[in-house]
């Protein structure tokens, strides 16, 4: 599956690798991006594990990446967020980790 900005252009590989390097580096591994249709609208949710010990300072550096911030004037406009969200005037927030199990290989 190709990724698609709102505009239609599919994500080059270049922007792909640069991205992935900045949230590698910005201590995130395992990320994940989800869609969900959700009463005929598009939603989007993630999921990454996050390994540094200052995610704020992490997070500002992403967001001043410039591949990144490209990527995010492109699909900004194609993000709804939720609810809650958008009454503080946020595209994503939070959720509550209700279950969380992780098993060996049993060999």
């Amino acid at each position: 599956m190709a990724l698609i900005g709102c505009a239609g252009q599919a994500a080059s590989p270049h922007a792909k690798t640069a991205r992935a390097g900045a949230i590698k580096k910005a201590n995130i591994r395992k990320y994940s991006i989800y869609l969900k249709n959700i009463g005929d609208k598009l939603y989007l949710f993630s999921y990454f594990e996050y390994v540094g010990d200052n995610f704020d300072a992490d997070m500002a550096a992403i967001a001043r990446n410039p591949v990144t911030r490209r990527w995010w004037q492109q699909t900004d406009p194609c993000q709804l967020p939720l609810p809650d969200a958008e009454k503080k005037g946020e595209i994503w927030d939070g959720m509550e980790e209700v279950f969380h199990v992780e098993i060996e290989a049993v060999r």
